[in-house]
């Protein structure tokens, strides 16, 4: 039986990868082979090395530069967004409770002490193992 607790959708593509790109390669191969010049080849070669090495360089330019480490924090975007309400909550109405309805209480209790900050105070860390607990 499939359970779909903590599922990582980004990593289910991740596996058909590896197919796609000895499906490239094989097809590269065999149009390469198809031609019996060797300039013709060579050329084809040249130009396939010169596709891939300028799609890498775009690939570090974009990893690198224009969409850096802290973009992977997307991902949980509407938590933090959750977060930053229920703070703005208990600041502004000082209430002591408020009820979240989630899917994963444990992740978003995890996430709470993580954007808060709070996770830094023990007094904090006791209380959210307690309610994890139970």
């Amino acid at each position: 039986m499939m359970s779909n607790y903590a599922t990582t959708y980004a990593l289910r593509s991740g596996l058909v990868y590896p197919v796609l790109a000895s499906m490239v390669g094989l097809g590269i191969y065999f149009l390469v082979e198809q031609f019996k010049n060797k300039k013709i080849k060579s050329l084809i070669k040249t130009t396939v090395v010169m596709v891939y090495l300028i799609s890498m360089i775009n690939f570090f330019v974009m990893y690198w530069y224009r969409t850096p480490f802290e973009k992977s924090a997307g991902w949980v975007f509407f938590e933090r967004q959750a977060v930053r309400y229920i703070s703005l909550l208990k600041e502004t109405n000082n209430q002591e409770k408020i009820e979240v309805v989630t899917g994963d209480p444990v992740d978003m209790i995890y996430e709470y002490g993580i954007f808060t900050g709070k996770i830094n105070n023990r007094e904090f860390v006791e209380v959210m193992n307690q309610t994890i607990k139970t």
